[in-house]
């Protein structure tokens, strides 16, 4: 199998689902698998918000730093606030998408800063809520100095906007051929079945997946081309 890939789990914030979490976290741990997580500091979305307020959950953040997990920020609230579909176009609602400068940059430099706050590194991965965001997030983002975005269609991931773009395109496991996929996992809503499915896939996929060094090291030199951008429009 000539494709990689690299695991996202979205919507981690202090009220998930910390039974089903605390076994994703062994699974990862026996496979020595390093996912992204993309963490919500503020959430104020209820409906990824299913158990009491844990109040280690940045001690837990401070833990997967030490591990070498990519830590990503998913926005602030996880609220939609626009009905802006943004440059990836997939849903019509966005906490960031049609905002002006400052409003996104008040967004984005508050949710750092509860990082910081906690004792945290400064996240250098965007994760956008709805996958909704547009050129000002960008611009944004670049000034603030987060240099990756966990988004897009592509094959591969490709530097683009001063911004090193790695594709999202699977929210499950599919065998492929080619190409670098992110698996983007939420489990907020899994049970014991979803989970099961969950620990055999990563069984069966195991020695195909990989982090982000590695996808640095790899394609951090890579400019966006023509086929990248006719990749994008087919998986789109």
């Amino acid at each position: 199998m000539f494709s990689k890939y690299l695991i996202r789990f979205d919507d981690i914030n202090p009220y998930m689902n910390w039974s089903i979490w605390s076994q994703i976290e062994d699974i990862l741990d026996e496979y020595n698998i390093k996912p992204i997580v993309a963490i919500v500091p503020d959430c104020k979305d209820l409906n990824i918000m299913t158990d009491p307020y844990n109040d280690d959950f940045w001690m837990k953040v401070r833990g997967w730093e030490k591990k070498g997990w990519g830590i990503a920020l998913h926005g602030l609230h996880h609220e939609f606030v626009t009905n802006d579909s943004g440059i990836i176009g997939l849903n019509k609602y966005s906490e960031f998408a049609g905002l002006s400068y400052i409003e996104q940059e008040k967004k984005i430099i508050k949710g750092i800063n509860i990082f910081l706050k906690n004792g945290c590194q400064k996240p250098n991965i965007w994760v956008a809520p709805a996958h909704s965001f547009d050129s000002i997030t960008i611009k944004v983002l670049t000034d603030l100095k987060v240099q990756f975005i966990s988004d897009s269609f592509a094959l591969y991931p490709f530097n683009k906007k001063s911004m090193f773009w790695i594709p999202q395109q699977l929210w499950g496991f599919r065998k492929t051929f080619i190409g670098l996929w992110t698996v983007c996992l939420h489990h907020n809503s899994w049970g014991e079945g979803q989970l099961l499915s969950f620990k055999n896939n990563i069984s069966r996929f195991n020695t195909s997946i990989i982090d982000l060094p590695y996808i640095v090291n790899k394609y951090g030199d890579r400019n966006i081309g023509f086929f990248d951008i006719i990749t994008n429009k087919f998986l789109l």
